[in-house]
């Protein structure tokens, strides 16, 4: 952070103008300009429009999808960072951000104005593979802890507001109900919606089942009917 955050340890303010974070397109064979660059607004993927290569201001524009409103301690944008007033000169900033939805090769850029228009930048390669293609151990889920006054409040990183999820992984509805079998010793299964008798049907007429499992291995599955 080098001492940039507005905090009770400094004051309300410290200047950040605006904090972007762009991308090349997937598999790019040259480095990008910067008008390629600010094109491709990370957050496009997330959004009706694409943000403007100029917009500083929106919100849906900033990383973090929270712009840092000038005079305030309010851990967005650039002061996003929840242990500053832990040590104001190396504190880690944060922001959490949607990849893009095209598997390659990125070069992405981080773009910050202190003062407007006097940028600073920083370039880093990044491979984006399809869901669950990754070899990576992934991180701790949720947010970090809060420094209790560093902001006058709450400041977390921003999963929250980025996914509206803690880390927390969402029950499925309705919740299964997990049945006892020994064919499935060793396995984790549970089922939803299964019908223990079905009245009323007719020949030609068809109705769901629906479950949902886990396994170490390949299965195959039969229902029958009779």
């Amino acid at each position: 952070m080098k001492n940039h955050g507005a905090a009770t340890c400094t004051n309300a303010f410290i200047p950040d103008t605006s904090t972007r974070l762009f991308h090349s397109d997937a598999d790019a064979t040259a480095d990008p300009t910067q008008a390629e660059f600010k094109a491709n607004n990370v957050n496009n993927v997330l959004l009706e429009e694409d943000c403007d290569a100029d917009d500083i201001s929106s919100d849906e524009c900033q990383l973090g999808l929270e712009k840092h409103d000038s005079g305030s301690m309010d851990c967005k944008g650039f002061q996003r960072s929840p242990r500053f007033c832990d040590n104001t000169d190396r504190a880690l900033g944060t922001g959490c951000f949607q990849a893009p939805a095209t598997a390659g090769d990125y070069i992405f850029q981080w773009y910050w104005e202190f003062n407007a228009g006097s940028p600073y930048s920083t370039c880093y390669d990044a491979i984006v593979v399809a869901a669950g293609a990754g070899n990576g151990a992934g991180g701790t889920a949720g947010t970090p802890d809060e420094a209790d006054n560093a902001f006058g409040g709450s400041c977390t990183n921003n999963a929250i507001e980025q996914f509206d999820t803690d880390g927390t992984p969402t029950p499925p509805t309705p919740a299964p109900t997990e049945i006892s079998d020994d064919k499935f010793s060793g396995d984790s299964f549970v089922f939803t919606d299964v019908p223990e008798v079905v009245s009323d049907i007719k020949s030609g007429d068809t109705f769901n089942v629906e479950f949902a499992y886990t396994a170490g291995s390949g299965r195959t599955f039969e229902i029958e009917v009779g």
